[in-house]
């Protein structure tokens, strides 16, 4: 079997599992001290949000360089969680569990049969692990970059002019 094959049977098996990974994920996540965000949201509504991951896996795992998809799929998860307000540290948290489950589940499924098995597994498995950390750190570029803009606004809402033109734009309406 080759890389690209030995990858295909992984992300098979990912997805064949995502349910059991995203339950197991979402269970740590409500409960952990490390993320309060996460235990308002609903068993279902955190459920759902983990499975979406895992329907967008495939197509960023196999995405070519220079990996755009990759990044444009982690920048608009980051630009969602940004705007619902999830703090940067439980939105990484939340990448890390959910590899961690993803290798907890599927490694139990026992893919590697022979020492060829064992390259192709270690080769997909380091690939995951540079999605991953590309994905955090595109998640953490574009916070950073939200952030800036979000500080920008407030200060020029809070000079003169910016009191003034806030002032006039609520009176016109």
């Amino acid at each position: 079997m080759s890389v690209l094959g030995f990858a295909d049977k992984l992300m098979t098996e990912t997805e064949r599992n995502a349910e059991e990974i995203s339950r197991q994920a979402c269970k740590h996540l409500r409960e952990s001290a490390k993320t309060p965000w996460y235990h308002s949201l609903s068993e279902q509504e955190c459920f759902y949000r983990s499975r979406e991951f895992f329907q967008n896996l495939r197509r960023i795992y196999f995405c070519k360089p220079p990996y755009t998809e990759m990044f444009e799929y982690f920048e608009q998860f980051a630009v969602k969680r940004y705007r619902e307000g999830v703090p940067l540290e439980e939105v990484i948290y939340k990448l890390v569990i959910l590899r961690r489950q993803m290798w907890i589940i599927t490694e139990s499924k026992s893919l590697v049969v022979t020492g060829l098995d064992l390259q192709k597994s270690v080769e997909s498995i380091n690939k995951m692990i540079r999605i991953f950390d590309q994905g955090i750190w595109a998640v953490i570029k574009k916070y950073g970059e939200l952030d800036s803009k979000e500080k920008k606004r407030l200060m020029e809402r809070a000079t003169l002019k910016g009191i003034i033109k806030s002032w006039f734009s609520k009176s016109r309406i």
